[in-house]
């Protein structure tokens, strides 16, 4: 899924939201704990938690630009997925 829209981010319109799923179909809790054991394992110490939540700043933006008007023309399907979830007001 994370390739694929980094390839084609207008493939998300076809991932299922939380009324579509099986229980446990997209649930992640657990991926954000896999470090532990990853650095654990690489390194052989225990992970400092107290340091491993140190900020980086994010790298500069890149690509082109677009604004709110250009959202059906790049991401047509997404954009009518987007507007079958808004509920109506």
């Amino acid at each position: 899924m994370f390739a694929a829209a980094l390839a084609d981010p207008d493939s998300l319109a076809d991932v299922p939201t939380d009324g579509e799923f099986v229980e446990g179909d997209l649930e992640c809790e657990a991926i954000l704990y896999v470090y532990y054991p990853a650095y654990e394992r690489s390194t052989g110490e225990e992970i400092d938690t107290n340091d491993a939540f140190e900020f980086v700043p994010a790298p500069p933006l890149s690509g082109e630009e677009w604004t709110d008007e250009d959202l059906a023309r790049r991401f047509p399907r997404i954009l009518a997925r987007a507007e079958q979830l808004t509920p109506e007001e």
